[in-house]
């Protein structure tokens, strides 16, 4: 792990840590992203068991979840759609990282899908089989509308 993505890490998990509620013991954050979209949903496990899921968090958090998927981008592998850190009361934070899934749980238009092949170029075989960009087209539904296939957009 080079030192961005460790200093991201440490930055995600100190916004986490000033957006804590009282009396948290684990705090989950979930980031999708597409080209140049990124969501992020904050849910607290309390000390009682329950969900929190109105756990509200600052734009610093947002934005470092953002630039941690820029930042792990290999090429041929391209990045992340989907991630999952969890940061408990030791300050212990932990990851996940979903190459293969789709984004925003499916509901992603394609043209964002296509835009993120521009900027995380992966290599043919890398796509997941819902991928417009794949050569001959994705293999397995995403979506039900009738768009033309997409072209293969990266390396060669």
């Amino acid at each position: 792990m080079d030192d961005e993505v460790k200093d991201l890490l440490a930055r995600i998990a100190q916004a986490l840590a000033r957006s804590a509620p009282e009396d948290w013991r684990v705090l989950t954050l979930r980031i999708s992203c597409a080209g140049d979209m990124t969501q992020t949903g904050l849910i607290a496990t309390r000390a009682s068991g329950t969900l929190d899921r109105a756990v509200r968090h600052d734009a610093d958090l947002h934005l470092a979840a953002s630039l941690l998927r820029t930042a792990m981008h290999q090429p041929g592998k391209g990045s992340w759609y989907n991630a999952h850190l969890t940061l408990d009361k030791f300050a212990r934070l932990d990851a996940v990282y979903d190459y293969d899934n789709p984004p925003f749980q499916g509901d992603v238009e394609r043209r964002f899908l296509i835009d993120d092949q521009r900027l995380y170029p992966r290599e043919p075989a890398m796509l997941p089989l819902w991928h417009p960009c794949r050569p001959g087209g994705p293999t397995v539904p995403l979506w039900d509308d009738d768009d033309s296939e997409a072209e293969w957009i990266g390396p060669s």
